[in-house]
């Protein structure tokens, strides 16, 4: 006998209410509810959570506060509180965001897995900060 694929347990769970529980023995609720997230879909979601960034931080080589421009800054939204962390040029050229204030947001409202958010995000670091 061949083994269900996560697929389609999905099509199965959405359609039959009768054979919710039975799909529920052999997957989490979290596998069956989870939908597929477009590119347009995160892009907008990112949009969003960027937009809620109203600071930009300035960061010194020792990841100390600068009052002179540097190549990282921090994005901090209304409290302070920072949400992106970006190096454009250098050696440790990086992007990095808040686990609390960024991933937690996308794994909940999309149930996206953290290798589906590295995939969507590299595409809006490329086009937004210009990083590969």
């Amino acid at each position: 006998m061949a083994e269900l694929t996560i697929k389609e347990a999905r099509k199965i769970y959405s359609s039959s209410d009768s054979l919710k529980d039975l799909m529920l023995s052999k997957f989490k609720k979290a596998e069956l509810e989870h939908h597929e997230v477009s590119q347009d879909e995160f892009d907008k979601k990112f949009l969003e959570l960027l937009d809620r960034c109203t600071k930009t931080v300035f960061i010194d080589e020792h990841g100390n506060i600068s009052k002179l421009p540097t190549n990282r800054i921090e994005l901090r939204n209304k409290d302070d509180e920072w949400m992106f962390d970006i190096q454009f040029t250098g050696e440790n050229k990086h992007f990095w965001a808040s686990t609390l204030r960024i991933w937690w947001i996308l794994e909940e409202e999309y149930g996206l897995q953290v290798a589906d958010i590295q995939r969507l995000m590299k595409n809006q670091m490329k086009i937004r900060f210009n990083l590969t």
